[in-house]
């Protein structure tokens, strides 16, 4: 898998030449699952099935049972990824905390996703 590094702010990198992309790492799924749970259903308009289904599946939900199955769908269909190992999300004050650790293609790679219901999203790497 060759992927295109992006920025702190969501930009693509250019400028150093092959240390701008991830070769085969981990990173880069990392990278893939947090571009697809930002992408909203429908957003995109090549293929409107790919994204998360927050206004669907998401928002407004109350029960972990609500919203879990469509995060983890997004996760485990991205490119790279082999299985979810571990998965624990924990609704509170109208923010949905997620820690997972995938299986990837390449080495076991643990993401944490902090996604804060209606306003933005962040998905850091721990």
């Amino acid at each position: 898998m060759r992927l295109r590094k992006l920025d702190e702010n969501g930009d693509m990198v250019f400028g150093h030449g092959s240390a701008d992309f991830h070769f085969n790492t981990p990173l880069g799924v990392a990278q893939s699952i947090e571009t697809r749970l930002k992408l909203i259903k429908g957003e995109w308009f090549l293929d409107i099935t790919q994204g998360t289904d927050w206004g669907g599946q998401i928002l407004g939900r109350t029960t972990s049972a609500q919203y879990d199955g469509e995060i983890q769908r997004v996760i485990l269909e991205t490119n790279g990824v082999l299985d979810i190992e571990s998965y624990a999300s924990n609704l509170q004050d109208r923010q949905l905390s997620v820690t997972v650790t995938v299986n990837t293609i390449y080495d076991a790679q643990a993401i944490t996703l902090a996604l804060t219901l209606g306003t933005q999203i962040i998905v850091s790497v721990v």
